[in-house]
């Protein structure tokens, strides 16, 4: 068995599928350019382009809108966010479009979308971009998020529990072709070596 990181594990997934699925893109913070802030989509820019591998404005309400709005075209995107913490400004995307479009438009519209980004404790963030200094808190919400979501028939909640089941998880998120997805990756406990990983000079 190979050793790799949870990003590795997931830039493969990714890499995969839009390999196998032309309908498939990427659009968030960074995703291009830059890699992606964690390098979870490291060399796709330069693989798929820059139709298929989006870098957007701090803007996660609007990017989350273009990507329910695509899946009506028949786009199956992957919308990133910076940190999971950020995709509560993208709320009413998720819970009010993504996960009803389908009972809404009577089954005309499915909404095969992934929304997907890191959450857990990491070294060098603000408050805003990890939950280590509001961690009581912040699990507080992320549970009760998980209880609200699951009444939602149109969403469904996914995290990675270890490395070897990420890629395999994520890639079946991905081919599932009619309901809104949740794909974090919490990254609980991370060592001084783990965090030179994520944050390479």
């Amino acid at each position: 068995m190979k050793t790799i990181q949870f990003r590795q594990a997931i830039a493969e997934a990714m890499t995969e599928e839009m390999r196998r699925d032309e309908t498939i893109f990427l659009m968030g913070e960074e995703v291009a350019e830059y890699n992606g802030a964690y390098k979870a989509s490291k060399g796709m820019l330069d693989e798929f382009g820059d139709k298929r591998v989006i870098d957007t404005p701090i803007s996660e309400a609007g990017f989350s809108g273009i990507g329910v709005g695509s899946t009506m075209t028949g786009a199956r995107p992957i919308i990133e966010y910076m940190t999971f913490n950020f995709a509560l400004v993208g709320i009413d995307q998720i819970i009010n479009n993504a996960a009803k479009i389908r009972q809404m438009s009577g089954g005309q519209f499915p909404c095969p979308i992934v929304f997907r980004g890191p959450t857990g404790s990491v070294g060098q963030l603000g408050a805003t971009a990890t939950i280590t200094k509001l961690r009581k808190y912040s699990l507080n919400l992320y549970k009760e998020l998980e209880k609200k979501t699951e009444l939602l028939t149109g969403l469904k909640q996914n995290g990675a529990i270890t490395v070897a089941t990420s890629e395999e998880r994520f890639q079946e998120l991905l081919r599932q072709a009619t309901s809104a997805k949740l794909f974090d990756v919490n990254v609980e406990v991370l060592d001084k070596q783990q965090i030179k990983n994520l944050y390479p000079v």
